[in-house]
């Protein structure tokens, strides 16, 4: 039973070998990937709160581990653990085909696989929740095949806390929950009458609901300096953390939509994502033996594709992850299942290869390492200096890039401030001369303060309502107030102060 052992631990090691150079190769260096990437930057810093549902599994992890972790900038730090909540993932799916009775040298090449595909990969290098839900995914999936295979209490317990802290960082874990409870009613239905499981599973789900006290503290807390998602009382954090912002987003299409339209498009994204592995996860699904964990991992999956077909945001392609981490155990069963007999001098060779073409397929794609969007966003605030107001560009450089070196490199000490271009803010601000309220600060931009803007439209706007402008840095322009300046009627500004 010795050598098994050593075998399967010099794989699962050399796994995170072969793995870690590749994310660092492709890492995002900075804030510049999306709005989000670069907002979850600078929240989890400075524990405020992003938008809804609040994320706050996430937030501590990440606040913890850049206070800790000595080398790099906040933007490479936190960027940087969602690729070792990645590493941890395909450890842990590794771990999961050897319950499942797959050779660790098959184990090692589905884990590795996985690990480069391409929307794993892609989360795997930037700020998001989404490589820890992956991870989350793993883990319950692990802990309750386990308990399954083995009927040791102990596993049933870490499954269901896992399964419970979960839901402090992504709620689409509650589209698993139709499989949990066949997995469990079809193991051991009496579980729900034994007070030595049900007492200590109830405690634990009752502290993972805690964790959203923290939105609550960060609210009442005077000292937060950037609350995205407010939830002053209980009524708007049920409203915020059960998805009450994004409900007309929620089961969104007909019939005849999810038909014609929404489940091509989840072919399409899978055939991309696994492309010629998918007879290899096909065979899987035919080969598969465990009789209940297949109705579990198949219900999981439908849950979770159920759940995104119904779901209409742009970024829904990430909603599938967990779908993809099922699939991957899929076809580690289906190679398996290749390699016995006679085959295996001719599959072996060409499984090895499985990875590879992943990585080749896939570098180009999801490779942020030359991505420098965002670094304007410093550029632009080191010329506005101190006391000042800048204007945010909007697409291609959101708000939330300013907001990044603001508060994730502290720039807000010099008393710096960025709104976005709106109407209300230039006739009360600019021409009433009256503080101007930021919601995600909670407080007011005192009058008075230099203003600036970023791009050529509102150069011209401003030099057609008599301002002069003055080249203060690259893409930067200082507001020069002179006697000819007049109060406009009506302003080609927007309406609102809405995130980016």
């Amino acid at each position: 039973m010795r050598a098994p052992f050593r075998y399967s631990t010099i794989l699962s090691a050399l796994l995170i070998l072969v793995l870690l150079p590749v994310y660092l190769l492709t890492l995002l260096h900075g804030p510049g990937d999306h709005p989000d990437t670069a907002k979850f930057q600078f929240v989890a810093y400075i524990l405020g709160t992003p938008h809804a549902p609040g994320y706050p599994t996430y937030l501590v992890f990440t606040h913890f581990f850049v206070k800790l972790f000595p080398f790099g900038s906040l933007a490479y730090k936190v960027n940087l653990l969602s690729a070792i909540f990645s590493l941890c993932t395909c450890w842990i799916l590794f771990r999961i085909l050897l319950v499942l009775e797959v050779t660790p040298f098959i184990a090692f090449l589905t884990a590795f696989m996985f690990g480069l595909t391409q929307t794993f990969w892609s989360q795997s290098i930037i700020a998001e929740v989404y490589a820890l839900n992956a991870l989350f995914v793993a883990l319950s999936i692990f802990f309750f095949a386990q308990w399954h295979l083995t009927r040791r209490d102990h596993f049933l317990i870490a499954a269901c806390a896992i399964y419970a802290f979960s839901f402090g960082n992504h709620l689409t874990m509650v589209t698993f929950l139709p499989a949990i409870v066949f997995l469990v009613c079809a193991t051991d239905p009496g579980v729900f009458l034994k007070p030595r499981l049900v007492v200590p599973i109830a405690l634990l789900i009752l502290l993972a609901a805690l964790q959203y006290y923290y939105p609550l503290w960060r609210y009442n807390d005077p000292t937060t300096l950037y609350l995205d998602m407010q939830t002053p009382n209980l009524r708007k954090l049920i409203y915020a953390v059960t998805g009450g912002h994004f409900k007309s987003q929620m089961f969104a299409f007909s019939f005849s939509e999810i038909l014609h339209k929404r489940i091509p498009m989840t072919a399409r994204l899978i055939v991309n994502e696994y492309s010629f592995v998918i007879p290899l996860i096909l065979f899987g699904i035919c080969w598969f033996r465990h009789r209940v964990l297949q109705v579990f991992f198949l219900l999981s999956i439908t849950g979770n594709i159920f759940w995104a077909l119904n779901y209409n945001i742009p970024d829904i392609y990430v909603y599938f992850i967990p779908s993809y981490l099922l699939m991957a155990i899929y076809a580690g069963v289906g190679l398996q299942a290749l390699l016995k007999g006679s085959t295996v001098r001719i599959v072996a060779p060409a499984a090895c290869l499985i990875p590879v073409l992943f990585l080749f397929m896939n570098y180009n794609e999801v490779d942020q390492s030359r991505n420098t969007a965002g670094e304007q966003a410093a550029a632009i605030l080191r010329s506005a200096g101190s006391r000042a107001v800048v204007f945010g560009k909007g697409r291609p450089l959101p708000k939330m890039y300013f907001f990044y070196y603001l508060y994730g490199e502290e720039l807000y000490k010099k008393q710096l401030y960025v709104v976005k271009f709106t109407r209300n803010f230039l006739l009360h601000y600019v021409f009433d001369k009256r503080p101007y309220h930021v919601r995600e600060l909670r407080r007011n931009i005192p009058p008075g303060l230099t203003i600036y803007c970023t791009t050529p439209e509102q150069k011209s706007l401003f030099q057609s309502l008599g301002f002069l402008t003055q080249r203060a840095g690259p893409g930067v322009y200082r507001v020069i107030a002179t006697n000819a300046i007049h109060r406009p009627k009506s302003i080609g500004a927007e309406e609102d102060e809405e995130e980016d």
